[in-house]
């Protein structure tokens, strides 16, 4: 098997980003987790959270304002692909099933992914704490732009830690929890003083489809044609002429292309498509799981929705060739 590209491993590592910038005010620095406490809790600037309600994917209801001054409570955000997330997720149900009852609550929130997905993942994993799916109106609110995200909301309604990398909760998040514990609760905020200083209370859900239409949209989803533009030994890399009408809104849609083998692992990076007809490219990603000297007879492309899995378009073309596997 091929070793994975170095990209692809540094995204491991380092967690799996959108390149979204936060708001001004929070903190996005990355400590060791020695320094995890020091760096982040003292020295931050706390910033105010806004109110939230949502639906767990259990059906229980969920409202910001009714926990604050009594939890403290810790958001670790995520998604089903990000790899550095499944490091991160047992270890804070673990650290959750410790101590669910000792006035912290850990709540995992997916950002805009198919709810039939995300379920498969939580039941699959598992992912042991309550969750929600975002569709970015929160994600935006806190300034999230890499997975897997944690932060921690104090008992007076504010961002108190965040981590832009695996947490190791007992080093990390227990002391600052700890330090929420012992505050009186007489200088614990009510929920009354929260929601009068937290602005409009946000509704988190799963995203939906909203078509969207302009003079570049075209008549129909198609793919028109597959070139291979680049061929080496071990590499290959399409130009995909496809046509989008937006009829699956503009967020979230892809054309994923793969080499066609029996027991083969090819996986290629997607193209994300844009509204009206264009070109894009489509370079090999990694051979997990092929064996050496696999013969691919075609190439097959497929127009996808991220949000609701409708497939929109597909198209396969006849190319052999045998690939080297180092």
């Amino acid at each position: 098997m091929k070793n994975l590209p170095a990209a692809i491993l540094l995204s491991v590592l380092m967690g799996c980003s959108k390149k979204v910038a936060p708001p001004a005010g929070v903190e996005t620095s990355t400590p060791s987790p020695s320094a995890a406490v020091s760096a982040s809790v003292s020295s931050a600037s706390p910033s105010k959270v806004p109110d939230f309600e949502g639906t767990f994917l259990s059906g229980e209801s969920f409202h910001l304002a009714d926990h604050i001054g009594r939890e403290t409570i810790i958001l670790n955000f995520f998604t089903t692909w990000c790899g550095p997330c499944r490091v991160d997720i047992p270890a804070l149900g673990q650290y959750y099933a410790a101590n669910k009852d000792k006035e912290v609550m850990v709540i995992g929130v997916d950002v805009e992914e198919n709810p039939f997905l995300v379920k498969n993942f939580v039941a699959n994993l598992p992912v042991t704490f309550p969750v929600l799916i975002d569709s970015e109106e929160l994600s935006k609110a806190l300034g999230v732009s890499t997975y897997p995200t944690t932060i921690v909301i104090g008992l007076d309604g504010t961002i108190q830690y965040k981590s832009l990398n695996p947490v190791n909760p007992e080093t990390e998040l227990e002391p600052l929890v700890n330090q929420n514990r012992q505050k009186p609760a007489s200088t614990r905020l009510s929920s009354a003083e929260f929601l009068a200083a937290s602005g409009p209370t946000l509704h988190v859900a799963p995203p939906t489809v909203q078509p969207v239409t302009g003079p570049d949209a075209a008549t129909s989803n198609q793919i028109f044609d597959i070139q291979v533009v680049k061929d080496d030994p071990e590499q290959i890399q399409v130009e995909v002429d496809y046509a989008y009408t937006g009829d699956h809104g503009d967020k979230r849609i892809y054309v994923d292309c793969d080499p066609v083998a029996p027991n083969a692992g090819f996986g290629m990076l997607p193209i994300a498509v844009q509204l009206g007809r264009h070109k894009g490219q489509a370079p090999l990603s990694s051979y997990s799981g092929t064996p050496a000297n696999t013969v691919s007879t075609s190439i097959k492309c497929q127009m996808s929705s991220r949000i609701d899995s409708a497939v929109l378009a597909e198209k396969e073309v006849s190319y052999q060739k045998k690939w080297k596997i180092q």
